[in-house]
């Protein structure tokens, strides 16, 4: 929306207006006659042409408003600054279970509202992490919210009791935090739902990230983790049903300073997102005033004006008395 014209520097029009009056000042006095033929006065009468110094004022006057910096002020509106969210979630093979809603898996739950709540982030930049025994980028930050729709719904468990199926969340949250961190955004936020507890970094695990120390990490590099406990637990080996441990998952929301959720169904989940959508809202874009050059503008014609004229005024065959 354009919000003015104006010149930055205008006493340069003054000092135009000066130059130009001092030009017609000196333009005005009387040219010394010279003789010609009657011919050449006859073939001079129908060739009335512009006055040479009527470009030169133009020329002039062309040249002091582009001295004096026009410019037009626009004010436009910033685009909403978005943030950058990684979803980490659990394809271990306990996400298989149908306990959130009839007929459909944990993951298949988790899928959905994973994707509605994508949709809603638009200015946002949304990675999406996999993880089981191992964390895997299974789409790095991007705004192209359908392809990353599209490697959601092509996400899918490891094989159960296989070298992977195990809950490593301790270094899935590490890696979610080392992706955000490469981005360089102040706000970043992780989003990690599971339905197990970590039994990858235990006391015999050499290497492995425990989940107090990606928390840890997570708050140093200012990235709020948020946790999403979901399911009613799993079972143990003589079928009784063992509810899940949430320890860890509260513990790492809380060190980051984020939130721990926890759904026992699919309605539970989806609202699990939309406070979360509630919760981490994108940055409104701020109006700003916007100066664009009309240098050029003024200055070309000018130019062009000023050089026809002197051109025009140094051909002149002369003036009859």
């Amino acid at each position: 929306m354009t919000s003015g014209f104006a010149f930055l520097h205008p006493v340069f029009l003054l000092a135009g207006v000066a130059v130009v009056l001092l030009y017609l000042a000196v333009r005005r006095r009387p040219a010394p006659a010279i003789r010609v033929s009657a011919t050449t006065v006859e073939a001079a009468r129908p060739r009335r042409r512009l006055d040479p110094a009527v470009l030169e004022v133009l020329g002039l006057i062309g040249l002091a408003c582009a001295v004096a910096r026009p410019v037009g002020r626009e004010i436009v509106e910033d685009p909403a600054r978005g943030i950058d969210i990684a979803l980490v979630t659990d394809v271990s093979s306990s996400m298989l279970a149908k306990d959130l809603s009839e007929g459909k898996t944990r993951l298949d739950v988790a899928k959905e509202a994973a994707a509605r709540f994508v949709a809603s982030r638009g200015n946002d930049r949304v990675a999406l992490v996999t993880f089981a025994r191992h964390p895997d980028l299974a789409c790095p930050p991007t705004r192209d919210h359908a392809a990353l729709a599209r490697m959601l719904q092509a996400t899918s468990t490891v094989r159960a009791d296989g070298p992977e199926d195990a809950t490593g969340i301790g270094f899935a949250t590490a890696f979610a935090c080392d992706v955000l961190r490469r981005r360089g955004e102040s706000a970043r936020v992780v989003v990690l739902l599971s339905d197990g507890e970590e039994n990858v970094a235990t006391t015999l695990a050499k290497d492995a990230v425990t989940p107090y120390q990606a928390a840890v990490a997570a708050a140093a590099l200012g990235i709020r983790v948020h946790t999403v406990a979901v399911g009613g637990g799993s079972r143990a080996s003589d079928g009784t049903p063992r509810p899940l441990d949430t320890t860890e998952l509260r513990r790492i929301a809380e060190l980051s300073g984020g939130l721990f959720f926890q759904a026992s169904d699919a309605a539970g989940l989806n609202d699990v997102y939309a406070r979360l959508d509630a919760l981490e809202p994108t940055r409104a874009g701020t109006p700003r005033v916007v100066l664009r050059e009309w240098f050029l503008a003024f200055l070309l014609p000018g130019l062009l004006f000023w050089c026809v004229g002197r051109i025009a005024s140094a051909t002149s065959k002369g003036v009859v008395p």
